[in-house]
């Protein structure tokens, strides 16, 4: 069969986990005989957006357009009539049995209207909580609130202290859990002088007086429009059951068609012998270096870790996020931590070999962090924080530890409590849980769509 993927962007310049999942998920479905087809989009500031081009990454067809994420209008960043224009296009020379969408920031939701008119199922895998909130879809409010949302008011409140681009720092900065890509100084440039030039502007760009009222009226259109989209969808996918059942709650999937479906990872690269002992506890982090990211609470908690029998290094590119990068600076660096600086994808199982313990201490819910399953296939637990996908995928006391979300001083009290219990983290690597390989994950993916074919709803 014929599958159109659509993803925000793509590789090799952005490598977060959905589009290294996308990757893996078309290469594996191209294993099986199918023929899978990508859109995505790019930023090339030399070249007008909009602008549709053809290629080729390592066997998969691609069509990729220019979004220098400009948005004239906020509509435009949920809506955009031209982005549905090469939608259209894209259909009609690709010609597939079945849309898979992955990611639609930077794309248009008049997609799934326009697949469902040409009797196209539609399966969306729903990667993290963006179709409910500005704010990047980490459901927080200013000042690391977490938010139970999405509530119109609130939700304005949080627009009204945005740039006129939507998602602004996210939008310029793409993150993963192993790697990190940042715009060239010259394009960066670029960038700041668009949003300063539209700064001004706000009330135009919403389309109102600018005023909260037009906030209000603009984010609850936001809403509506996109519920009314949500409705057309065949089937929904959620890599974790915090985030299935958020959707749910918030009628945005009836619970009849969306499954949980945790992603598929490639195995053998990270299947290495573990280094030898060491004469301390070396615990780590390995992600973006983002305030959501929580690096913050590791300065903190080891701030008041006198022991000398451990340490910590910290992999990820401080420069990705400049003005977090300072204020995390400021804090000071305690003597046991160290920053490893970016750390290329294919060097995580080397990177992992050398850790006893990953450290994942989020502030937002996450959903199903690629980090904890390559320290899983690396036989390393977590100690992570308690909420949302996070705390589902580590077992507290079992496959790892739980510290309270946010807490610095609870996070230090599980680094002391390993390193005082020297058989703990035995323990807990004898019950790492399994993970789910990328073929198994296709062998799904490829049933799904032949019932959905066939007019069926697939139930697993």
């Amino acid at each position: 069969m014929k599958v159109l993927m659509v993803v925000h962007q793509f590789l090799p310049r952005h490598l977060a986990g959905s589009e290294v999942y996308t990757y893996r998920l078309a290469q594996a479905l191209r294993v099986r005989g199918h023929r899978v087809e990508l859109f995505f989009t790019e930023i090339r500031p030399e070249r007008p957006q909009y602008e549709l081009s053809e290629g080729e990454f390592f066997g998969i067809p691609y069509f990729e357009a220019v979004h220098n994420r400009y948005f004239a209008s906020f509509r435009q960043s949920y809506r955009d009539p031209q982005m549905e224009d090469l939608f259209r296009t894209i259909l009609d020379k690709s010609a597939p049995d079945l849309v898979h969408l992955q990611h639609l920031y930077l794309h248009s939701i008049g997609y799934i209207d326009i697949a469902r008119r040409r009797g196209l199922p539609i399966v969306y895998t729903l990667h993290e909580y963006m179709l409910m909130c500005l704010n990047s879809g980490l459901l927080l409010r200013p000042g690391g609130v977490l938010c139970d949302g999405p509530e119109p008011v609130e939700c304005a409140r949080c627009a009204a202290g945005m740039s006129p681009f939507p998602f602004a720092e996210s939008s310029f900065s793409d993150t993963s859990s192993t790697t990190s890509w940042r715009l060239p100084l010259a394009l960066r440039g670029i960038t700041a002088k668009l949003r300063a030039s539209i700064g001004s502007r706000r009330a135009r760009w919403l389309g109102a007086n600018g005023d909260h009222g037009a906030y209000l009226d603009a984010v609850r259109r936001r809403q509506i429009e996109i519920r009314e989209e949500l409705e057309k969808v065949n089937l929904f996918l959620a890599p974790s059951r915090f985030l299935r059942r958020r959707f749910v709650d918030e009628g945005l999937a009836p619970p009849d068609r969306i499954l949980y479906s945790d992603n598929g990872l490639v195995i053998d690269p990270l299947r290495r012998t573990r280094h030898g002992p060491s004469s301390i506890l070396r615990v780590g982090y390995v992600g973006t270096i983002a305030e959501h990211k929580g690096v913050h609470l590791i300065l903190d908690a080891f701030r008041e870790i006198p022991e000398s029998g451990i340490e910590c290094r910290i992999y990820g590119d401080l420069d990705t996020f400049p003005d977090y990068k300072n204020r995390l600076l400021a804090r000071g660096t305690p003597p046991a931590v160290r920053f490893m600086g970016r750390l290329e994808n294919s060097k995580v199982n080397e990177a992992l070999a050398e850790l006893d313990l990953l450290i994942v201490p989020s502030i937002w819910f996450e959903n199903s962090p690629l980090t904890i399953h390559e320290a899983y296939l690396a036989g390393i637990p977590v100690l992570t924080s308690d909420r949302g996908g996070m705390a589902e995928l580590v077992e507290d006391g079992k496959t790892g530890l739980h510290f309270r979300l946010g807490d610095s001083a609870d996070l230090r009290r599980q680094l002391l409590r390993v390193l005082h219990d020297p058989g703990l983290l035995g323990s807990l690597r004898c019950q790492l849980p399994a993970v789910k390989t990328i073929e198994e994950d296709a062998a799904h993916m490829e049933h799904r769509y032949r019932l959905l074919l066939q007019g069926r709803m697939p139930v697993s």
